[in-house]
């Protein structure tokens, strides 16, 4: 309405229909509606140059900046470095905020190393670093940089460097990034472990491609502690109330899969194996519950040979989840007998909580065959348990 309402007033070019096209693009750009937003900026970058202003503001600085970005994302390269050169020209001319002279330098780096020019890119992100190495420029940041110096050197084939940034920038966006579960993580460590297999460092490459798998695993943990998952549904709960993340999830799962089937033989621990196939089958009981059947199976086999009877009492609980899941009461019953039976051999810190929850199983399992009497009996039981634990999360 601002920019109809400028262009009615004015009837000609001006200052404020400039701001309002800009304004307008920024919001084309946050509805993720590039073409759109491009538009409005290069109207508005045309207007700013009929005024006579090409050259005097910060503003049309930006202007390149944004129009530079959006063709670097559409892999127009080139176009990109020349509105990008543009801005980082005009910049050199004014007093500017060190964290816009540095996102520009980051684009041209990434758009001269899309092009191939490697001697350009390695430059640019050479002066990035060099200028929030000289104003304590933060971590996040100083990691990103670290992070395309170490690209740029794989692909140069010096191996030395791009371990050495690549490793820099590890050390970096660990120390601002607390959660050992951060998915932000993934991508850095999956370069490690292929720098290191391809430097021939295959103890390093083992550190790497178990951090990859730990980070998937807590990140499945994480999420199955949030939605209580091995509890199935809440009794009335429809398939359309149920999680819109579940996909992401069941993708680190699969994901966690292929690092576990990839991976040297020996590499996991069996413990480790039999807990990641737990988190993995657990994942997937909203979206698949035959998978969850599949890898609950494959932990219990494991299993067998280490005695875990925690795993056991947890897996078969699961079970009898998944099976509850595919409307198989009788299965679901008879694993979730069979967690209880294992559960008195479980010290009194794991015994409790487990017995509640499976009771809590067994109590819907028997709500799903109509016997009210079973189920109210087994819910009463176990928030009876539920409520003498200490942690508030499970007294709720």
């Amino acid at each position: 309405r601002a920019l109809v309402t400028y262009q009615k007033i004015y009837n000609g070019d001006h200052q404020s229909i400039v701001t309002s096209l800009n304004n307008v693009a920024y919001f084309y750009r946050a509805l993720n509606k590039p073409n759109q937003a491009l538009d409005k900026y290069l109207s508005a970058l045309a207007m700013t140059e009929r005024l006579g202003q090409q050259n005097k503001s910060i503003e049309t600085a930006i202007l390149n900046i944004n129009i530079g970005d959006l063709y670097r994302k559409k892999n127009e390269n080139q176009t990109a470095l020349d509105y990008l050169l543009k801005a980082n020209e005009l910049l050199n001319q004014l007093d500017v905020d060190i964290q816009i002279l540095t996102n520009l330098l980051n684009s041209i780096a990434q758009a001269y190393e899309r092009q191939g020019d490697l001697a350009k890119a390695e430059e640019y992100a050479t002066k990035i670093l060099n200028i929030q190495t000289r104003f304590n420029g933060s971590k996040k940041e100083s990691s990103e940089t670290c992070e395309i110096l170490g690209d740029i050197y794989k692909q140069k084939d010096d191996l030395k460097k791009a371990i050495e940034y690549m490793q820099k920038a590890y050390d970096l966006k660990k120390s601002f990034y607390k959660t050992h579960s951060n998915s932000n993580m993934i991508s850095l460590v999956q370069k490690l472990a292929s720098l290191y297999k391809l430097d021939g460092n295959l103890k390093q490459n083992k550190t790497y491609v178990l951090e990859e798998m730990s980070i998937y695993a807590s990140i499945l943990s994480d999420d199955s502690t949030s939605k209580s998952t091995e509890n199935n549904s809440d009794i009335g709960t429809t398939e359309s109330e149920k999680s819109n993340d579940s996909t992401i999830t069941t993708d680190y799962a699969a994901k966690l899969i292929e690092c576990i089937e990839n991976c040297e033989p020996n590499a996991l621990e069996s413990q480790q194996k039999v807990d990641y196939y737990y988190q993995i089958a657990s994942s997937y009981l909203e979206a698949s519950p035959t998978k969850t059947i599949e890898y609950s199976l494959k932990a219990l086999d494991l299993n067998e040979k280490l005695g875990n009877n925690l795993s056991k009492v947890k897996l078969n609980r699961l079970l009898a989840a998944a099976n509850l899941s595919l409307n198989n009461p009788n299965k679901s019953i008879s694993f979730s007998l069979k967690s209880l039976e294992l559960n008195s051999s479980l010290g009194k810190k794991d015994r409790e909580l487990n017995l509640a929850l499976t009771l809590k199983t067994l109590g819907d399992s028997f709500y799903s065959f109509n016997d009210l009497d079973k189920s109210l009996e087994n819910y009463e039981e176990s928030a009876k348990i539920f409520k003498t634990l200490p942690t508030s999360k499970y007294n709720e």
